[in-house]
């Protein structure tokens, strides 16, 4: 027996874990990568010439604009699209309101307020140039940040930010045209020297100094009693005080349409037709109409003058 005992002994030690097969590892799985979201169709441009056609191009447009699927980043080049039909109806009554005609509600309720402002805004500059001005076209500041800039500013002063965005919008295309008028207004709310004296603080070329000036211009303008004369005072053109009530009341309407309107573009009203000036001029210096269309052609310029 007791040769016996180093046997069952040696027989009961564990194998050690170093000589045991490996447990083979697990193949990596490969998990595909989720295709990238398709590139959403560029926004139309070109403006038709059948009235049925340019009808159904704004509703189109319009019912894009209203939908909240859409993202808020599509709506500008949406507003520039439509910019660019309004300014074409703008000029030729009989295709307006044809048009208009056949257009359903909501859709014509707003084409009509859009089209009216257009043709309002036209009427402040009744003599077309024959040449394109010294200025400087810039981006617009992002949405949100001029939101908060005319909230403060209507939180301070009592005027509504849908009316210090439109005036934006109508002076400098909310920030993007950079330059003096022909009266010598300067900033993104063309203020002239001695009202900026009185009523602004900071610099009349900053966006927010500049629309927190405008509230308190208005405000004192006599916002509060009589709306139409406080919006005259900063232009004195009845077309023009109603071109911001109009665009204010879009605005108010469907506050999506803010994101839309500022995508709107400058055009410029020449002998030669409405030229976009994109962004990126910069002239210090009045230039001539064929020196910058023959640069950049269609669609910044007319095809046929």
């Amino acid at each position: 027996m007791p040769i016996l005992l180093p046997l069952l002994s040696a027989c009961c030690v564990p194998l050690s874990l170093e000589t045991a097969d490996p447990v083979p590892e697990p193949a990596p799985v490969e998990i595909p990568e989720p295709p990238p979201p398709p590139e959403p169709e560029p926004v139309d441009l070109s403006v038709p010439d059948a009235i049925e056609a340019l009808a159904e191009r704004l509703i189109a447009i319009e019912t894009e604009i209203r939908d909240p699927q859409t993202p808020l980043e599509r709506l500008p080049d949406l507003g520039h699209a439509e910019q660019r039909i309004l300014r074409r109806l703008g000029g030729d009554k009989v295709a307006a309101d044809a048009v208009l005609g056949a257009l359903p509600d909501p859709v014509s309720v707003n084409v009509k307020r859009l089209l009216d402002g257009t043709i309002s805004v036209a009427h402040t500059v009744p003599v077309p140039k024959t040449d394109l001005p010294a200025w400087k076209i810039v981006d617009p500041l992002p949405p949100d940040v001029l939101l908060g800039y005319y909230k403060a500013a209507e939180i301070a002063y009592g005027v509504p930010w849908t009316v210090l965005a439109s005036i934006n919008l109508n002076e400098t295309r909310m920030g993007q045209l950079r330059g003096l008028s022909p009266v010598g207004a300067q900033g993104p709310m063309q203020f002239m020297p001695a009202t900026w004296a009185k009523y602004g603080t900071g610099d009349p070329n900053n966006d927010r100094d500049a629309i927190m000036a405008a509230g308190h211009y208005i405000s004192k303008m006599g916002w509060a009693t009589d709306r139409e004369k406080a919006i005259w005072h900063y232009n004195h053109s009845p077309a023009y005080v109603r071109a911001i009530l109009l665009f204010s009341e879009a605005m108010r309407e469907e506050p999506r349409m803010f994101y839309a309107l500022r995508g709107w573009k400058v055009y410029y009203r020449t002998v030669a037709g409405s030229i976009w000036l994109r962004t990126g001029y910069e002239q210090p210096d009045r230039i001539p109409i064929a020196e910058y269309c023959d640069e950049v052609g269609e669609p910044y310029c007319p095809a046929h003058p």
